[in-house]
């Protein structure tokens, strides 16, 4: 009966690939029958492995969803189930189970206000409120400020000059040094140091940069000290020039 069996599972397409052979296959002791039979039991193995995997998986699918369900529903009981395979040590901690706070509501279902909600939790970037004032980045802005205004005041005043007499303006210099010299002398003063601060602050730290070009004065120290001797210069000079 076995050596029947044998033949005519040789001899169909699921188990092919072996030359049939009428004289070796009527010897049920033969070397290609014992193949065949080899193969066949590793056929039968290996689909039988593969059915045991697949129900391991949907065991385990249908696990996860279970304590998914149970956490949701009711936490209490899902602690309980948990502290039932912890240690001594972790259930008197507490620190048997691993929790998150919840990301939504029952009250709200919207996707997407959830991810707004969600971005509001993350963590801020680093600021400008967060950090140590400093005189190495108070310096770094007020370098960009000054540079700003100084260019944009020239562009504006030099574009004023070129129309001015299309719209009737009296922008010459005689008309300038006219209307500056009758403001009050603290007027005078006041204006003439708002022009020059900028002006000195910008000019001496860009020689400081200049010197920081060279490779000289990038220790921390060395850059303190040469932040404030660009604002003492730029102020002395300022005042100086506001004199004049």
């Amino acid at each position: 009966m076995i050596g029947w069996f044998l033949r005519r599972a040789s001899r169909s397409r699921d188990f092919g690939g072996l030359p049939r052979s009428p004289a070796r296959d009527s010897e049920p002791g033969s070397e290609g029958s014992q193949l065949l039979g080899l193969r066949l039991l590793v056929a039968a193995e290996y689909r039988e492995s593969r059915r045991i995997g697949c129900f391991i998986m949907f065991s385990q699918k249908i696990a996860q969803q279970s304590l998914r369900r149970l956490a949701v529903q009711q936490p209490s009981a899902m602690r309980l189930s948990m502290a039932k395979f912890a240690s001594p040590a972790a259930v008197a901690t507490g620190n048997y189970m691993q929790m998150r706070p919840a990301t939504s509501t029952a009250g709200n279902t919207d996707p997407t206000k959830l991810l707004a909600q969600q971005r509001l939790n993350r963590p801020v970037s680093p600021h400008l409120a967060i950090y140590r004032p400093q005189i190495t980045w108070y310096l770094s802005a007020t370098h960009r400020i000054t540079g700003a205004v100084l260019s944009g005041g020239l562009y504006a005043f030099a574009t004023a000059y070129l129309v001015a007499p299309l719209l009737g303006w009296h922008l010459e210099s005689a008309s300038i040094a006219a209307a500056f010299g009758a403001l009050p002398v603290a007027a005078k003063f006041l204006a003439k140091y708002i022009i020059a601060f900028p002006f000195t602050l910008h000019s001496f730290n860009g020689i400081r940069h200049l010197v920081w070009d060279l490779g000289r004065g990038l220790t921390n120290k060395k850059v303190i000290q040469s932040g404030w001797t660009a604002v003492g210069l730029a102020t002395v000079t300022s005042f100086i020039l506001a004199l004049i």
